[in-house]
């Protein structure tokens, strides 16, 4: 009973994490389901669908289909519309029945590939996880099948991974970092996801890696290790952050100065990149002294600090909340509830958590409006200097 959810809806699940990853690259997109799942992925967990949708379908597997482990029929429907549509590539996304059946979703990938000589992936997502852990599997697949070493590097080049609207919404926010990045005497030469198939087979000729997510945190080591790619885990917010980034970049050793300190706790909830990112504002522009990290998706020790979390359930943040004695609590405006009146709640909504009902409220962290959006919500006078 531990991990029932009394007070939050249940978050952005693998299947749409995986399915946000393989949206807009061209291909065709199926997730095996009888029908309500494919709904929460177009309908809740995906906010491009509403202007830009993609070829994303749903298998509407049928009670006797599964009841006799029949794949025969969804091989059938995907080579249907392989003739129709002609893809680039096909995934195919397991949710629960078929994760429950037991249906061999990467055999049903392989006979695809056989028949039509179109690159299929097939991830036995099963939706008991949530969006980071598809969004890993979907990462980890295309390297495993497209990606291949080269020993030219495209000098002055980088690749962006993990930027999805699940973590980000609409934001612009991918602009703005490839802005920062060009002013940095660097062009992006893969975005993933983001590109297509023809963009993403060039990834390992990047000279860095720039990782946005911790999901895809575990694609940025194994690039490190087969094609020894550097990376970094963080997001150009701060005037440290922008400097710690273009330090990375151009190989020098940031100087950056030593923050004002004052008494204050905080703590911020969120995807664990942009938690970071948030933090660094509290720490450098609002002077706060000990901020931590908590969060329910995917956790990197790596680029945690000490105090940082990986929550289990909501009872686990409850406790975390009433025995942290915090001054600021950041984070989606559903976790407001479990803070009390002497805590001061600062909203910035995630989609993974609260989809549509505030996802149109997200606060772009690489805007100039950001660390002003902060000292209005903790009620201090934003100083000129800063604007």
């Amino acid at each position: 009973m531990s991990n029932l959810f009394v007070h939050l809806p249940s978050f952005a699940t693998d299947y749409s994490g995986a399915a946000s990853v393989f949206y807009n690259m061209g291909g065709l997109v199926v997730i095996h389901e009888p029908s309500g799942c494919m709904g929460n992925f177009t309908g809740f967990d995906e906010p491009r669908w509403y202007h830009a949708p993609e070829m994303v379908f749903s298998s509407f597997i049928r009670e006797e289909e599964a009841t006799m482990g029949d794949e025969s029929i969804l091989l059938n429907k995907i080579l249907q519309e392989c003739a129709s549509h002609h893809p680039k590539f096909v995934a195919i996304l397991g949710t629960p029945v078929p994760a429950l059946i037991g249906c061999d979703i990467s055999g049903i990938a392989t006979e695809v590939f056989d028949t039509t000589k179109i690159p299929a992936f097939g991830l036995n997502t099963t939706g008991f996880q949530y969006y980071d852990d598809g969004i890993k599997k979907a990462l980890l697949m295309i390297e495993e099948q497209l990606m291949k070493d080269s020993e030219v590097k495209e000098p002055k080049t980088v690749n962006i991974l993990g930027y999805t609207p699940i973590d980000f919404f609409l934001s612009g926010d991918d602009r703005r970092l490839a802005s920062f990045v060009e002013s940095c005497g660097f062009r992006i030469l893969c975005s993933l996801p983001g590109d297509e198939l023809e963009t993403i087979i060039k990834a390992p000729n990047a000279e860095k890696n720039i990782v946005v997510s911790a999901a895809a945190i575990p694609l940025a080591e194994k690039m490190r290790e087969k094609y020894g790619i550097p990376f970094c885990a963080m997001l150009p917010g701060t005037t440290n952050g922008k400097e710690r980034m273009q330090a990375f970049l151009q190989d020098y050793t940031p100087q950056l100065p030593a923050s004002c300190v004052c008494s204050g706790k905080a703590l911020v909830i969120g995807e664990q990149i942009s938690a970071n990112t948030i933090r660094d504002f509290l720490i450098e522009d609002l002077n706060y002294s000990n901020v931590n990290v908590a969060t329910f998706f995917a956790f990197s020790r790596t680029i945690a600090r000490e105090g940082d979390i990986k929550l289990s359930n909501e009872g686990h943040l409850q406790k975390l909340i009433e025995e942290g004695c915090y001054d600021i609590i950041v984070g989606d405006p559903l976790f407001e509830r479990f803070t009390n009146r002497q805590q001061i709640f600062v909203s910035l909504p995630h989609p993974a958590v609260s989809s549509k009902l505030h996802w149109q409220s997200y606060v772009s962290l690489l805007s100039n409006d950001f660390s002003k959006y902060l000292y209005e919500k903790i009620n201090r006078k934003y100083p000129v200097t800063l604007q």
